[in-house]
């Protein structure tokens, strides 16, 4: 196990999503809070490169025709509470646009601090938005969330209604192209089928799925297929392995689905209730959850299954983390945080990949990528 220590502590770890600006914009500490990540936890568990997601819940978007967008206004408050952190925190963390300031950032024996926007409708339909956004550090932006938007299907709802673009729409690929120029990241999480392959068709860099896990272990509409992943990786692309639990475990799903059905209303009653306070919504649907679907045990192996079943089918070049701390309180039971990623590096140990091969997925894949995109 010493062994296992040092070789996950002398190794670049880097994750490719957590939702912790949700926490700070509503006032908590980056110094400790309830959730997942927070710099003592961190540390402890070895995270050298955080990628901070700006997720825009569709709330924002108007409820009816001719009442305001406030998508990219949101943008900016968590973009706001990021730059407030970074600046509290200067000696521990520092924010990292390119793969050499991140270098940079690690050399000085702090953690760096990336920036990725989840959902395409931050941007408002406007290009100017989202050259600000590059402007204010965003290096990649998620397509979609669970919503379909005026230019992107998503997986959600291309699953549960059809497609309503086939993909994207004409200005959907100019997104794409400007993306290109910018040297910004296309991410392809939550993006539907049809959006994934008509982005690859568009786009002359190579893509990414931030945060998501393998389909031929969980059916999930969130999960990759075989032959998205063989794509992805053909075009010199990244998957950052997802830790939820229903993205991981089969029985989880199958569970946490019919309970989500049954208590509807009551988990629909507490978004009304705390309309802009994701973290509270959290932690009361969650408990909600709890007490109807019971204990449903998924082992932190389920993150070496889907590592394991991707590296088996392209290599260990396009596997990495994406943990989703923050976004959801359903995690494994013996990885709670941040801190127990040396974790996974036991885990991979265990399955015999090679330590060469264990550093590619913790982190050195990441920044190769990030360099090939960003610079």
């Amino acid at each position: 196990m010493d062994d296992i220590l040092r070789l996950h502590h002398e190794a670049v770890v880097c994750d490719l999503h957590a939702d912790t600006l949700q926490w700070l914009a509503r006032g908590d500490s980056l110094l400790g809070h309830a959730g997942h990540v927070d710099l003592p936890r961190m540390r402890r568990g070895g995270l050298d490169l955080q990628f901070f997601s700006v997720w825009i819940d569709p709330i924002y978007k108007p409820k009816e025709p001719g009442s305001p967008d406030r998508s990219f206004e949101r943008a900016i408050e968590l973009l706001d509470a990021f730059d407030r952190a970074m600046r509290e925190h200067s000696g521990d963390i520092a924010p990292a646009t390119s793969a050499r300031q991140a270098r940079e950032v690690l050399a000085s024996d702090r953690v760096a601090a990336a920036l990725g926007v989840e959902g395409g409708h931050a941007i408002e339909n406007d290009l100017g938005k989202l050259e600000e956004l590059y402007r204010r550090g965003v290096r990649y932006l998620g397509l979609t969330w669970n919503n379909t938007h005026e230019w992107a299907d998503a997986a959600k709802e291309e699953t549960l209604h059809g497609t309503r673009h086939n993909g994207l729409t004409p200005f959907g690929e100019q997104v794409v192209r400007r993306m290109n120029e910018l040297g910004m990241i296309v991410d392809l999480s939550h993006a539907a089928e049809s959006t994934f392959w008509h982005v690859l068709r568009v786009s002359k860099a190579p893509v990414m799925a931030s945060h998501s896990d393998a389909h031929a272990l969980v059916p999930h509409f969130r999960n990759l297929k075989d032959e998205q992943i063989r794509a992805l990786a053909a075009h010199g692309g990244l998957i950052g392995i997802n830790f939820y639990c229903a993205f991981l475990d089969t029985e989880f799903m199958r569970v946490q689905m019919q309970a989500e059905e049954k208590l509807k209303p009551q988990i629909d009653a507490i978004s009304a209730a705390h309309p802009y306070d994701y973290p509270t919504q959290a932690q009361l649907e969650r408990e909600l959850m709890v007490r109807e679907m019971g204990h449903v045990p998924v082992p932190a192996t389920r993150i070496a299954d889907h590592v394991m079943h991707m590296v088996k089918l392209v290599g260990a070049d396009h596997v990495a983390l994406g943990s989703d701390f923050d976004g959801t309180s359903a995690v494994p039971d013996d990885l709670p945080d941040v801190s127990h990623l040396p974790l996974v590096t036991r885990m991979l140990h265990d399955r015999g990949l090679t330590d060469g091969d264990i550093r590619k997925i913790l982190g050195e894949n990441v920044l190769r990528f990030y360099e090939t995109v960003c610079g």
